[in-house]
């Protein structure tokens, strides 16, 4: 199973409703807890907040990313990175 999903997050869970204007071939992000291995292809210090964001609230099972922003994150791990 393939899907696409392209959902925009806010820091504190809260999830951007897309007017009817936008269409996107996506799956609902509450449906992403249900799949056994979410893969998320994230890299670059912008993306650090969202993809830790992504983990802490289920969605994310395999990250594929860059070494420098691996790093970053696993030097972060339990620190607050907002």
């Amino acid at each position: 199973m393939i899907c696409l999903v392209h959902n925009i997050f806010y820091e504190d869970g809260r999830i951007l409703e897309l007017d009817s204007q936008f269409s996107l071939l996506a799956l609902s992000i509450d449906r992403l807890r249900e799949i056994p291995n979410v893969i998320v292809i994230a890299a670059g210090v912008d993306k650090i907040l969202p993809i830790c964001v992504a983990s802490r609230m289920g969605y994310v099972k395999t990250l594929v990313t860059d070494y420098d922003t691996a790093k970053i994150i696993l030097n972060q791990k339990g620190e607050n990175l907002q």
